[in-house]
């Protein structure tokens, strides 16, 4: 996994987390302001007028709200949107939801700091763009509902209300400036858990390698199978098999000895490291059988590859051995439904034979 891909699952996650989170407000402020409307309505006190209070407590910002939820659920949801955009969408959008609760509902005090959620939250993605951006609409936001909010309470002190707003300022500014260092935290973290992650499928692939050849051992090979086994299941592709054999590999090894056997088969996963990129895999079935598995490429495209491989193994020269050429016999195995791991290589095996059986130096196609 590249850490691209890594930061991305994770920040996915967090994309959902935030969604819910603007609903959830959504519900709450919703739910509550309605309470408080029949509260007030059956109050002999009530100091609020119906048709005012429902219009401008409970049914513009509550639609305001509804609208910037579905917006960013259509942006978050969207597979083809970027992972950037998405980090934009949703912390914009708990921003302008949190300062939408507070501007129509800053007779509560504590109401008018909500939006400092936003800003921690931006911290999360580790984008100090966001976080300034998020301050900024906080800070704009937070201004107009700390007026209103001195504007309904003029008849305090001057001094009490200049410290009242200051006491805003500084909570806001404070906030801004530990999402700062939660940013720097939250990206040693990331690369921390990444570098850890790294190691262990380093550690993980040496345990898979062959040391010889490098190429993939038997252990690998048998998960691999069932992996592209499951992908064709999923529609992904069709997957192919390849088995290798070397012509009279035992002659090689007791005709001129297992060190000038050790040189063919070094060579032999050399031509097929070059040739085995993107999502083609090669491994060393046993002793001199290499195997490839082929996913999404074509039948006609791995032949091709195959042919190739077959050639420029038989054109090379050996020092012990410089003017016989020593030969492929290759099967190649698509996979279709109702094979399982065991009777896909047994075809594969087959086939293979049959350029055994066929003058060797060839390659069979099941």
């Amino acid at each position: 996994m590249e850490f691209d891909d890594y930061k991305a699952d994770l920040y996915e996650a967090w994309h959902l987390r935030i969604l819910r989170v603007c609903w959830f407000f959504t519900a709450v402020v919703f739910i509550t302001e309605l309470a408080m409307f029949f509260v007030f309505v059956n109050s002999k006190t009530s100091p609020i007028i119906p048709g005012t209070y429902i219009v401008f407590r409970v049914v513009l910002p509550t639609l305001i709200n509804i609208i910037i939820s579905i917006i960013v659920s259509f942006i978050c949801l969207d597979n083809r949107m970027q992972i950037p955009k998405k980090n934009w969408a949703s912390c914009i959008a708990l921003t302008l939801i949190s300062s939408n609760i507070s501007l129509f509902h800053y007779f509560f005090p504590a109401v008018i700091l909500l939006p400092c959620v936003s800003i921690f939250i931006s911290a999360i993605f580790a984008d100090k763009k966001i976080i300034n951006v998020t301050a900024l609409f906080v800070g704009i936001f937070s201004s107009v509902a700390i007026f209103l909010w001195a504007r309904e309470n003029s008849s305090l002190e001057l001094i009490l209300l200049i410290a009242n707003c200051a006491v805003y300022f500084i909570i806001i500014i404070c906030c801004y400036l530990l999402s700062l260092f939660i940013m720097k935290s939250q990206q040693q973290q990331v690369n921390f858990i990444y570098d850890a992650y790294l190691k262990q499928q380093e550690l993980i692939e040496e345990m898979n390698i062959e040391p010889m050849t490098r190429l993939y051992n038997k252990t690998a090979f048998e998960s691999c199978m069932k992996l592209y086994i499951q992908k064709f299941h999923n529609k992904e592709f069709t997957p192919h098999l390849v088995l290798i054999d070397i012509d009279h590999f035992k002659t090689v090894n007791d005709v001129y000895g297992h060190n000038a056997g050790d040189v063919v088969l070094v060579r032999l996963a050399e031509l097929i490291r070059g040739k085995m990129k993107g999502s083609r895999r090669a491994f060393r079935f046993g002793g001199d059988e290499m195997v490839l598995l082929f996913g999404p490429e074509s039948l006609e495209q791995i032949k091709s590859i195959v042919e190739e491989l077959r050639t420029d193994f038989k054109n090379t020269q050996y020092d012990f051995r410089p003017k016989e050429p020593i030969t492929l016999s290759i099967g190649i195995a698509a996979y279709y439904k109702g094979l399982n791991e065991k009777s896909w290589f047994e075809l594969a095996d087959s086939t293979m034979y049959k350029s055994k059986t066929n003058g060797r130096d060839s390659v069979y196609i099941a």
